[in-house]
């Protein structure tokens, strides 16, 4: 398998990828960035009054909880990473306590390679 590299956007920055583990951490931090807009979108709503008070109460505490979730899941993959690529025993045990890691990290390997094709380049 040919290693490939992407570009990963994140706050004005450009970040080269060139493995599995770094896209899922790339992948966990999009996702992150995004319950982060969306809360403060939330936000901005309540005080200009544009939603209900209650319902901005509501909206505003999944969206809080949902930043927690990308938050705890994205320090969860960053240690696993981590341990990929300098601690392949503790990887595998960290596989075994969760299998989603194992999978998650097949599933980065195809797309790295799909999104680094010439044709997905341009």
């Amino acid at each position: 398998m040919t290693a490939k590299t992407i570009q990963f956007q994140s706050k004005g920055r450009a970040y080269q990828v060139s493995n599995a583990a770094d896209l899922m951490v790339c992948f966990l931090q999009a996702r992150r960035e995004a319950a982060e807009e969306t809360l403060a979108e939330v936000r901005e709503k309540s005080e200009r009054g544009e939603i209900a008070q209650w319902e901005a109460y509501k909206m505003e505490k999944l969206a809080a909880k949902l930043l927690e979730f990308y938050r705890t899941k994205e320090k969860l993959v960053s240690l696993y990473a981590e341990a990929k690529r300098h601690h392949p025993e503790l990887a595998k045990l960290l596989e075994e306590e969760n299998v989603e890691l194992a999978s998650f990290f097949r599933a980065s390997e195809e797309a790295l390679q799909k999104l680094g094709s010439p044709e997905n380049l341009e």
